[in-house]
């Protein structure tokens, strides 16, 4: 059944860490989406997205059979809580799984500035952060041909001026970019160290400075990470990250 979200009560009450993921969507005048008596939410997001949250996966192909009858070229993207035998998407998805982590910032006490250096970036550090997107890119993505047409530094103008980038200090080697915030939950999208600086504690002393500041500001995090990124997981559980869910990217074959 379609519905106009007036609020966000439902989500609030069975999924209410789905709020920083749809905190975009949520923002906006109308969505779209669809409730599945009692097993979770389907949102069907622009750029032909459909994000899907199932706390009950005990029909899970019959939701993904009916979402595909009725969207037949969307991709979808399931965050569930529940244990998924993957099995079941192999007839018809192609499938790449992620973790999804919350840290809830009960106590500040436990978060301790490593240094003071700690910060969000500014207008003086548009280049450096093009910088590490640029390495990021080249490292993770290859230089796809719609990330060169990019106008980097245009984007991270924009970042700056929302608060959107945490940076370690001088010089500047490591970033941690808000993905979206939405009520008390916040996302984290990209965190990021150049190559040449790693293994020398920045990203944890990054992280440890932010999480800080996400305490004080009474904010839960969550983010996503690969789950065969080992160093990325360490990190994050280190940080006091813990695991509440997974994430299916699923896009159908043929």
């Amino acid at each position: 059944m379609d519905k106009i979200l007036k609020d966000t009560e439902y989500l609030e009450k069975y999924l209410p860490y789905s709020l920083p993921v749809l905190g975009r969507q949520l923002s906006g005048d109308y969505i779209r989406f669809i409730i599945f008596d009692n097993e979770g939410v389907a949102v069907l997001c622009p750029y032909d997205e459909l994000i899907l949250f199932l706390h009950n996966t005990d029909n899970i192909c019959r939701i993904l059979e009916r979402i595909n009858n009725e969207f037949k070229e969307v991709r979808i993207i399931l965050y569930t809580d529940q244990e998924v035998d993957t099995k079941v998407f192999k007839e018809k998805y192609e499938a790449v799984e992620e973790n999804f982590l919350i840290n809830k910032l009960e106590d500040i006490n436990n978060y301790e500035f490593l240094s003071n250096t700690g910060r969000f970036a500014g207008d003086n550090d548009i280049s450096d952060l093009v910088r590490l997107e640029k390495s990021y890119i080249d490292e993770e993505i290859g230089w796809r041909k719609e990330e060169r047409k990019k106008d980097l530094h245009i984007e991270y103008r924009e970042k700056v001026k929302r608060n959107q980038v945490f940076i370690n200090g001088e010089p500047v080697n490591c970033k941690i970019e808000i993905k979206y915030q939405y009520k008390q939950y916040m996302e984290i999208g990209k965190i990021y160290t150049d190559a040449s600086q790693r293994q020398k504690g920045i990203a944890a002393n990054c992280m440890e400075n932010f999480l800080k500041w996400a305490a004080l500001e009474q904010l839960t995090v969550v983010l996503n990470t690969r789950k065969d990124n080992t160093y990325a997981n360490k990190l994050y559980t280190t940080a006091g990250f813990s695991k509440i869910g997974s994430v299916f990217y699923l896009i159908r074959k043929g």
